[in-house]
């Protein structure tokens, strides 16, 4: 069964901004060193790989600069390759890539509006 685009989008600028709350104040060794935040962290991810995933091809079209395959990949990796998670690469993610993704889906969710 096929979920409305819109649902995706609230799941991914939802788990965007969950994100920025749960990391707001906190460094890189908060994020390796505090086991409910880190997983937290890692769960949001998934969330929104996989909310990727269920994004038609011509709405992610219309936000040509957001890595739409390389965000369902980390989810696959998080997933099922997740002993070769590294956690240098997901603060990067987390500090500079998350952000940048919610205001590109906050544009396309104004465009559907």
């Amino acid at each position: 069964m096929s979920r409305d685009p819109a649902v995706y989008l609230a799941d991914i600028r939802s788990r965007c901004q969950r994100l920025g709350l749960a990391l707001d104040g906190k460094d890189y060794e908060d994020f390796v060193g505090e086991d409910v935040l880190h997983e937290a962290c890692l769960r949001h991810l998934t969330v929104i790989g996989e909310a990727v995933k269920g994004l038609p091809q011509e709405l992610r079209d219309q936000e040509p600069s957001v890595p739409w395959r390389r965000i369902a990949g980390l989810r696959d990796i998080l997933v099922h390759a997740y002993f070769g998670i590294k956690d240098e690469i997901v603060w990067e993610v987390l500090t500079k890539d998350v952000p940048v993704l919610s205001e590109s889906v906050a544009r396309l969710q104004e465009r559907r509006s």
